[in-house]
């Protein structure tokens, strides 16, 4: 007879949320010992990843729990079509609309983007960001919140989006890093709708391409 499989845990709920926190800290402070360095801007997207994936590994936990499942990537197309047809297309009509009365808005020509910068966004910026806020971070506050009986996904959304933001702050400290936190909460949402990543990966994807494409 097989020995049984140990038991999966989920963490205590009364330290996700100190966790949660730590751990973006923590991330935080690796960033900024590797910003500089020779293979910083390689190594740093490794931050975003390996954390999470050391917290599942010695807290045998779910990937599902986390949105990191390959199954759960399959899912969420029609969301993501969706989120970028009803906010970045309107949010891009009308900064080009309003681009003569707003200081730094100079659209790029679509001939004059570059697909590799383009996928380097998608490999070192979206895929592990989302991994790290949306997969783990959003998983170990949905535990807390859960714990205190607070199961609404906006909630959620907005306690993950504050962390996203404020790690973003902590690494460049200006209102443009704040800001993402609205993103974020867009984000979150689609985290929770869909169950996985997808939908929040490409939509920081698409929002990345059409912040750059736009010259802010």
């Amino acid at each position: 007879m097989s020995a049984p499989e140990p038991p999966r845990r989920i963490g205590s709920p009364r330290w996700a949320l100190l966790e949660a926190c730590a751990a973006t800290l923590l991330a935080v402070a690796a960033i900024h010992l590797l910003t500089g360095t020779s293979y910083g801007s390689v190594l740093a997207p490794g931050v975003w990843i390996y954390i999470p994936l050391a917290s599942v590994f010695c807290g045998r936990r779910s990937f599902e729990d986390h949105g990191f499942a390959l199954s759960a990537w399959r899912k969420g197309w029609t969301a993501l079509a969706l989120s970028a047809v009803l906010v970045l297309v309107p949010f891009a009509a009308a900064v080009i609309l309003l681009g003569p009365k707003l200081d730094g808005i100079r659209p790029t020509a679509p001939a004059n983007i570059d697909p590799t910068v383009l996928l380097l966004d998608l490999v070192l910026v979206a895929i592990p960001e989302e991994i790290f806020f949306r997969g783990y971070i959003h998983g170990r506050l949905r535990v807390w919140l859960a714990s205190r009986g607070i199961r609404n996904s906006i909630v959620l959304a907005a306690a993950g989006s504050a962390l996203f933001a404020a790690a973003h702050v902590l690494v460049e400290p200006t209102w443009i890093r704040a800001a993402v936190f609205v993103p974020g909460l867009l984000m979150g949402w689609l985290r929770e709708r869909t169950g996985g990543l997808l939908a929040p990966t490409g939509f920081h994807w698409l929002a990345n391409a059409v912040w750059s494409a736009l010259r802010f």
